[in-house]
């Protein structure tokens, strides 16, 4: 052990080249760490809102309309229950919101919520502040407003809002629509004095359909005081609510729905359990999570690649000295131990550092749509990760670092090779004399020279690890372009989500407008009329689509198989659990019909409800889904509409017959709008890891000006003056930077294509790997201009060579 001391106080002066390597090891390795961090925290997010929410377990709601400061008899009969614990009110009015915009919103826009008491968003279903404050429920000019409503209405915290009641029985009565009134002070169903109201605070609730924005009420909610309800209760009218915690949680749900029942009486009554909405938010933010994982995974190969070839490196430079340590009486085993000592405290340095970036990114995430719900942001440690990781990184570094060492400590060869020339010839570039005798310039030679030729003795430098390094960070580049181009070609085109036409009409059977009749118009390409119904499948409830043609041909994206063509069969979504292969029966049920249907095809469906998630899915006959509903249960009541000539013009002709509310266009899954956050983080990924490259490339510009002075000096007394010797690091410098990108694009290209054809495998979407072919020629030139800068401090450096001094020394 004391030889193996005196080894390392003799090369001490090594360690700094071991501690840049740690540098490296933190930079890189804490950027993985922060990544894997970041998607646990972004896949619990959500939970641990809820948790902290102190979240109902069920909402109750009545159908009847009555008078603000109202309660039904039924709801303080059901507050009474054994089984409840805790009940809060909520009034949804019936009333009309004017924004400082000019905008005017109904509840078929936005929800407008009114608070019967301070229970609800304070005690239960607790909100999250996300900017200002919560509202006084003693102030009726105060209110709060989700974020939803905040971003798609553009409300600030200070704006002032306008409440007028609205009488409901007029408020749905056809003309004019309430988006095409002027002068808003006119409003044919408003009664009562309009209320001006200051909005002092951005909320996150976690039953309010908030994560992500959904389909109902897309543009949110505003939430108004007790003492709001009381000051207008003249004229207010309101569909009263109370939110419901049990004893024992869903345990309690059975008996207290039976009992609920029971006091009701025959009196209509909804049961409204978050569990169903609460698993799709869950199955969004699980997406993001695992575009994160992706990414993550692609760094941590980047980083086992680059800590191999800099651990490679460092021990192959250290074993120059081994031939003289082996003659003074150095064994095998003590060389091959301090090797390991010098990696090992590398190891633990670069771990150190990893865990400090780590947590140090750690207040960046989570991202996109989770980072509303995180309940405790800022600075986090995830000791599974953050710590697991930095242990993991060490005993990564001492396992790549044993078996060189191993091989180098046994060496006693004065030589280095790069790959098997310990003792013979040195190894020549043909790239390099090929443009000797073009007659390049001697500076450029010499450059190609240093970067393709390790050398020999105590002046070798291994090269194939620099230019490795560089071919990584320019492949790491290309793949987070490719990745994210093409997470922007999925969220801007319809049919890879499912969306396989351009328009849906929703409640067509309140219209006078058929699908025959839809057909006959030449700016309908393809329509269909039909319906969706909620089924089982297998393990799975799905929507299921039933859809007959009137015109051309509107059906599923099919992924395998194909559609189909007649009763008996079926399609489903790619995440649908059906227990069987294509060709197989599979059992299809709505209550205690079943159905045998033979699934033909997989493909991408559309979501299409608060509860449809992406993958979940069915694509069936009419007849099949109108015997499953039973007698009347299935009709004629949504078309599906391809246009045949633009967009624009097809959803405005569609909108004069069905409405401005009528008409539902291509909208993104919910999962994919929180993902879209997210479009920005490969190539910010990238950019981390680069730099890592970058710095790799650095450090081993750096060695071969070091370990090679005594050329760089020979080249001098020839008559090189200080630009060739800079031009010289410079040549050296652009060559590992061509190869870099000559061989790192075409990598980095193929790696993002696989890595989104497994994401997009994995989510049931349409795999469209996009291919940004300018951003990824830019990447040739930028990979030169890069390494020129990067060569520029070596280059002083060894043009300041005095040749005296070094060849003295020698």
């Amino acid at each position: 052990m004391s030889t193996v001391v005196f080894l390392l106080r003799a090369q001490r002066a090594r360690l700094r080249s071991w501690l840049s390597l740690a540098l490296l090891l933190a930079l890189v390795g804490g950027a993985v760490l922060a990544v894997g961090a970041g998607a646990r925290r972004t896949d619990s997010a959500y939970a641990r809102f809820i948790a902290s929410a102190n979240t109902s377990d069920v909402f109750i709601g009545g159908n009847d309309m009555a008078p603000a400061g109202t309660s039904q008899p039924v709801f303080e009969r059901i507050a009474k229950l054994p089984q409840v614990a805790q009940v809060a009110g909520a009034n949804f009015l019936v009333a009309a919101i004017s924004l400082p915009s000019g905008r005017l919103l109904t509840i078929d826009t936005a929800q407008p919520v009114g608070f019967a008491d301070r229970g609800l968003g304070r005690t239960i279903d607790r909100f999250k502040v996300l900017q200002g404050r919560l509202a006084d429920p003693d102030n009726p000019g105060e209110a709060n407003v989700s974020f939803p409503f905040a971003d798609n209405l553009q409300v600030h915290v200070g704006d002032t809002i306008v409440v007028r009641p609205l009488q409901l029985d007029r408020l749905f009565q056809g003309q004019p629509p309430v988006d095409a009134i002027v002068n808003k002070d006119d409003l044919p169903f408003a009664v009562g004095k309009q209320r001006n109201v200051r909005v002092v605070g951005i909320v996150a609730s976690p039953i309010a359909n908030d994560f992500p924005p959904l389909t109902t009420y897309a543009n949110g909610a505003a939430y108004f005081t007790p003492a709001f309800l009381r000051a207008n209760a003249a004229n207010l009218s309101v569909f009263s609510a109370i939110a419901v915690k049990l004893r024992h949680g869903a345990a309690d749900l059975p008996g207290f729905q039976r009992d609920a029942e029971r006091l009701a009486n025959g009196q209509q009554v909804q049961f409204l359990t978050p569990q169903e909405h609460l698993a799709v938010v869950q199955s969004s933010l699980h997406l993001q999570a695992q575009g994160l994982g992706i990414l993550g995974a692609l760094a941590a190969v980047v980083l086992l690649l680059v800590a191999g070839q800099g651990v490679a490196r460092r021990i192959a430079l250290d074993a120059t000295d081994h031939g003289a340590l082996h003659a003074l009486g150095a064994t095998r085993a003590q060389l091959w131990t301090a090797a390991m000592a010098r990696a090992g405290l590398a190891a633990l340095a670069g771990a150190v550092g990893a865990v400090v970036v780590a947590i140090a990114l750690s207040p960046l995430t989570p991202l996109g749509t989770a980072r509303l719900a995180e309940p405790d942001p800022g600075v986090a440690l995830d000791a599974w990760v953050v710590l697991g990781g930095a242990a993991a990184l060490v005993l990564l570094v001492l396992l790549l670092a044993a078996l060189p060492a191993w091989h180098n400590s046994g060496s006693r060869a004065s030589a280095l090779s790069d790959g098997g020339d310990a003792g013979g010839g040195r190894r020549r570039s043909r790239v390099a004399e090929a443009l000797s005798r073009a007659g390049f310039a001697a500076s450029a030679v010499t450059g190609v020279r240093l970067a393709l030729e390790p050398g020999r003795g105590r002046s070798a430098v291994p090269v194939r690890s620099a230019s490795t390094a560089g071919v990584l960070a320019v492949a790491t580049v290309a793949a987070a372009l490719c990745f994210t181009a093409s997470l922007g070609h999925l969220l801007d085109t319809p049919r890879l989500y499912g969306w396989n036409w351009d328009a849906e009409v929703a409640n067509a059977v309140q219209t006078d407008v058929s699908g025959r009749a839809l057909a006959a118009r030449p700016w309908v390409g393809a329509v269909a009329a039909g319906t969706f119904a909620e089924v089982g499948v297998g393990g799975d409830r799905a929507t299921a689509t039933a859809m007959d043609s009137a015109k051309g041909d509107i059906g599923p994206a099919v992924l395998s198989g194909r559609a189909p063509q007649g009763p008996g069969e079926i399609l489903l979504g790619t995440q649908t659990d059906a227990g069987a292969r294509l060709g197989e029966l599979v059992t299809v049920h709505v209550g205690a019909e079943t159905m045998q249907l033979r699934l033909v095809g997989r493909g991408v469906l559309p979501v299409l409800s608060d509860t449809s998630r992406l993958g979940i899915g069915a694509w069936m006959a009419f007849g099949d889904l109108q015997h499953l509903l039973g007698q009347g249960g299935a009709q004629h009541d949504t078309l599906l509409v391809r246009f045949s000539g633009g967009l624009d013009q097809g959803a405005a002709q569609m909108r004069r017959l069905f409405g401005v509310n009528g008409v539902v266009l291509a909208s993104r899954p919910s999962g994919l709008v929180g993902f879209g956050d997210l479009s920005a983080l490969p190539v910010v990924l990238g950019g981390v890891l680069a730099a890592g490259g970058v710095a790799t490339l650095a450090h081993a510009v750096l060695t071969s000006v070091q370990r090679r002075r005594r050329e760089l000096a020979v080249l001098k007394t020839l008559g090189f003056v200080r630009g060739q010797v800079a031009a010289t690091v410079a040549w050296q410098t652009t060559t590992i930077a061509a190869i870099a990108a000559l061989i790192g694009v075409p990598l980095g290209a193929a790696a993002g294509r696989w890595a989104w054809t497994l994401f997009a495998a994995q989510q049931g979407l349409v795999s469209e790997p996009v291919l940004p072919v300018s951003s990824l020629l830019l990447l040739v030139p930028g990979a030169l201009l890069l390494g020129n800068i990067v060569a520029a401090i070596p280059g002083r450096f060894a043009a300041r060579t005095s040749p005296a001094l070094v060849l003295r020394a020698e």
